[in-house]
Protein backbone atom coordinates (compact mmCIF):
# COMPACT_ATOMS: atom_id res chain seq x y z
CA UNK A 1 0.00 0.00 0.00
CA UNK A 2 2.36 2.59 1.10
CA UNK A 3 4.96 1.66 -1.45
CA UNK A 4 2.71 2.04 -4.54
CA UNK A 5 1.79 5.35 -2.74
CA UNK A 6 5.31 6.27 -2.46
CA UNK A 7 6.15 5.69 -5.91
CA UNK A 8 3.68 7.59 -7.33
CA UNK A 9 4.51 10.47 -5.66
CA UNK A 10 7.86 9.99 -6.55
CA UNK A 11 6.74 9.81 -10.49
CA UNK A 12 4.72 12.93 -9.80
CA UNK A 13 7.40 14.63 -8.93
CA UNK A 14 9.64 13.65 -11.35
CA UNK A 15 7.50 14.98 -14.10
CA UNK A 16 7.25 18.06 -12.33
CA UNK A 17 11.04 18.75 -12.10
CA UNK A 18 11.00 17.70 -15.90
CA UNK A 19 8.15 20.16 -16.79
CA UNK A 20 10.42 22.48 -14.79
CA UNK A 21 13.51 21.94 -16.87
CA UNK A 22 11.71 21.70 -20.09
CA UNK A 23 10.34 24.98 -19.25
CA UNK A 24 13.67 26.14 -18.03
CA UNK A 25 15.62 25.44 -21.34
CA UNK A 26 12.78 27.10 -23.40
CA UNK A 27 12.36 30.21 -21.68
CA UNK A 28 16.13 30.82 -21.70
CA UNK A 29 16.56 29.66 -25.19
CA UNK A 30 13.52 31.78 -26.52
CA UNK A 31 14.95 34.84 -24.85
CA UNK A 32 18.20 34.60 -25.63
CA UNK A 33 17.62 33.68 -29.36
CA UNK A 34 14.28 35.54 -29.84
CA UNK A 35 12.97 38.31 -27.74
CA UNK A 36 16.21 40.00 -26.33
CA UNK A 37 17.40 40.50 -29.89
CA UNK A 38 14.02 41.61 -31.30
CA UNK A 39 13.13 43.75 -28.47
CA UNK A 40 16.23 45.03 -26.42
CA UNK A 41 17.28 43.41 -23.12
CA UNK A 42 15.30 46.24 -20.92
CA UNK A 43 11.94 45.48 -22.49
CA UNK A 44 12.32 41.65 -22.68
CA UNK A 45 13.51 42.23 -18.70
CA UNK A 46 9.66 44.20 -18.63
CA UNK A 47 8.17 41.21 -20.32
CA UNK A 48 9.07 38.34 -18.03
CA UNK A 49 8.62 40.86 -14.87
CA UNK A 50 4.77 41.12 -16.13
CA UNK A 51 4.54 37.37 -16.70
CA UNK A 52 6.06 36.59 -13.13
CA UNK A 53 3.86 39.01 -11.55
CA UNK A 54 0.78 37.34 -13.99
CA UNK A 55 1.74 34.16 -12.68
CA UNK A 56 1.46 35.55 -9.24
CA UNK A 57 -1.72 36.75 -9.39
CA UNK A 58 -3.43 33.62 -10.96
CA UNK A 59 -1.64 31.28 -8.57
CA UNK A 60 -3.07 33.41 -5.63
CA UNK A 61 -6.72 33.54 -7.32
CA UNK A 62 -6.28 29.72 -7.62
CA UNK A 63 -5.73 29.78 -4.00
CA UNK A 64 -8.42 31.58 -3.15
CA UNK A 65 -11.28 30.06 -5.13
CA UNK A 66 -9.64 26.42 -3.00
CA UNK A 67 -9.95 28.57 0.00
CA UNK A 68 -13.24 29.65 -0.45
CA UNK A 69 -15.41 26.24 -1.81
CA UNK A 70 -13.92 24.20 0.87
CA UNK A 71 -15.47 26.61 3.59
CA UNK A 72 -18.80 26.07 1.23
CA UNK A 73 -18.19 22.34 1.14
CA UNK A 74 -17.59 22.48 4.97
CA UNK A 75 -20.68 24.29 5.86
CA UNK A 76 -22.92 22.45 3.16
Amino acid sequence: GGERGLSGTARIAGRSYALDLAGSFFGAFSSSVFLIPLFGIQNTILFVVLVKVMSIALLFSIRNETNIASQVYKRG
